[in-house]
């Protein structure tokens, strides 16, 4: 096969196993970035003996390659660049993290190394978390327009962390690492509860009837006809921040359960829409750089800050083609 990378080239990639629509053939989603569902590298003798049957067996399995490069002086070494194309894949997957919701089978790798020649080394690879949760649409494939979409979000995200002043985004980054780390959780209620964390992050309620404020000012993101949504969210949150969700699960109700993967879903898809919004739109970034920043967000004219945002999204849409019956009880938790 005709590879993606040339002699003296490196590279990092990210191998997963995912339903999805893409071609086999390599196709760049965004200048810079290759994927494909076939691996994007030859599998020679040096990726057997380095990673050992049990690891090349996980990567043959895989159908969802990512992958970046960049010619190098120093092939033969692992040093500064192949730890900035790392960062740069990461924060592509990231973006596909926004831009849909996915599980995959087994956790995705993350590899980097270098092309001498004819043959491909292998410098380091390790384990990402494993996203757990599907699409509430149960059927979905990954398409090649929401790949291209996480391809521009993961250059946006890349954009936004070039562009930091010297105060940095502590918040703003720590919230999207909440939110991805939270998309390998199994637990629902865990789900509602971080997923809530990151819109609270955002949002930064007053302790003094945080709730209250908490879901008016989420109806910027989701619509004030949806505000008794992000109220109720909330008040889950809060039985769950102080170990009451046994209220909910001690004793086993199916529509209990499935309200509470309901309302996991509108959280999970409002935290996500909003930081792709955040990331999208450069005009953000400074109202988002601090948390300073985003009180004097919230501290704006309404119809400014509106004006800021843009349209909300409907929180109802992050459960689209859900249907219940392709639901278990066992999914739920249940017997």
């Amino acid at each position: 096969m005709l590879s993606l990378i040339e002699a003296d080239e490196k590279f990092a990639l990210i191998a997963m196993r995912t339903a999805n629509n893409l071609p086999g053939a390599p196709i760049e989603l965004i200048p810079g970035l290759w994927a494909s569902s076939a691996p994007l590298i030859p599998m020679g003798s040096h990726w057997r003996e380095w990673l050992g049957s049990i690891r090349i067996e996980q990567i043959e399995r895989c159908n969802l390659f990512l992958a970046v490069k960049s010619p190098s002086q120093n092939p033969h070494i692992l040093d500064q660049e192949n730890l900035d194309l790392e960062n740069v894949i990461w924060k592509y997957y990231v973006g596909m993290l926004l831009a849909a919701r996915f599980v995959t089978d087994g956790k995705p790798l993350l590899a980097t190394g270098a092309r001498r020649d004819l043959e491909f080394q292998i410098r380091q690879t390790f384990d990402l978390d494993r996203p757990a949760h599907p699409s509430a649409d149960l059927l979905h494939r990954l398409s090649i327009q929401e790949m291209c979409r996480g391809a521009e979000i993961g250059r946006e995200i890349h954009e936004f962390f070039q562009a930091l002043p010297p105060s940095g985004a502590w918040r703003l980054n720590r919230i999207l690492s909440l939110y991805t780390t939270s998309r390998s959780i199994l637990e629902i209620v865990d789900q509602i509860h971080q997923y809530t964390r990151c819109l609270e992050g955002l949002t930064v309620p007053p302790i003094r009837g945080t709730r209250k404020v908490f879901a008016e000012r989420c109806t910027l993101f989701g619509g004030q006809p949806n505000r008794g949504i992000f109220e109720d969210i909330y008040g889950v949150r809060g039985e769950i921040e102080h170990l009451h969700e046994y209220r909910y699960l001690e004793i086993f109700n199916r529509s209990v359960r499935l309200n509470l993967l309901i309302k996991a879903g509108i959280a999970e898809y409002v935290a996500r829409c909003s930081l792709s919004r955040i990331f999208d739109q450069p005009r953000l970034w400074p109202h988002f750089w601090t948390t300073p920043t985003i009180e004097a967000f919230w501290q704006l004219d309404s119809s400014e800050r509106l004006r800021l945002w843009g349209p909300p999204v409907n929180p109802l849409d992050g459960m689209a083609g859900f249907d219940e019956t392709l639901i278990s009880n066992t999914d739920l938790g249940g017997p």
